[in-house]
């Protein structure tokens, strides 16, 4: 199993610049980055009903690990819980119009509406190393982010209240990583479906850091228009 793929994955240089570079919780720059996160909060979670599909009916082990992820992106049956609900606290708390959320796609920047399209497209393929990579990518991504988010904006004085989809994810997404991991090395066996998971991990580092490049100092061009 070529885990060691997964285990190489860091966070992108312009994820750690950005949180390093706030000047505070009123930064402009922090509002800009949290409206465009919703919006990819907001996507990701109905993708992954994808992954639910892509799954033999018969695996019961991997459909319980990822309808447990989609249970908790959705609140685990708690309305107020619903993860793109605490993220939007978060944006208050920033000075955003949460009415105003999620953004129309019109607005995104192409960065985040890319990698969107990347992980919808491989949950979307019919080879199963390919659907599983992005599915682990998805879950390792989220393990090594949150817990650098959760520090510096903890350091930049947000309230345990403010920073709740933060501490969440912290918690949820260290037994998700373990499940998606579990799932691969049952599921990937033949060397295509390795060579297909690998390359698939290869595609989505760059994706995931083309997202992170629009959130620099100087405001990047107006984004095409997408529909999700």
């Amino acid at each position: 199993m070529p885990m060691n793929t997964l285990r190489a994955l860091q966070v992108p240089a312009p994820e750690g610049d950005f949180f390093a570079g706030l000047r505070g919780r009123d930064d402009p720059a922090h509002a800009r980055w949290a409206r465009h996160d919703h919006f990819f909060c907001v996507s990701q979670a109905r993708l992954l009903a994808l992954v639910v599909r892509a799954l033999d009916m018969r695996d019961h082990d991997s459909l319980v690990e990822v309808t447990q992820a989609l249970f908790e992106e959705y609140g685990s049956g708690e309305r107020e819980a619903v993860h793109s609900r605490l993220f939007a606290r978060f944006c208050a708390a920033l000075g955003v119009d949460t009415a105003q959320l999620p953004l129309s796609p019109r607005e995104v920047q192409p960065g985040v509406l890319d990698y969107l399209q990347a992980i919808e497209a491989g949950y979307r393929s019919a080879e199963p190393g390919v659907m599983l990579a992005t599915y682990c990518f998805l879950e390792r991504s989220a393990v090594l982010s949150y817990p650098l988010m959760l520090a510096r904006l903890q350091a930049l004085g947000f309230t345990p209240e403010e920073l709740i989809f933060f501490s969440t994810h912290v918690v949820q997404e260290a037994g998700h990583e373990q499940g998606a991991l579990r799932m691969a090395a049952r599921l990937v066996r033949s060397a295509q479906e390795v060579q297909g998971f690998q390359h698939q991990i290869a595609r989505m580092q760059p994706a995931w850091t083309r997202f992170w490049a629009h959130f620099g100092a100087k405001p990047l061009p107006n984004p095409r228009p997408i529909s999700f």
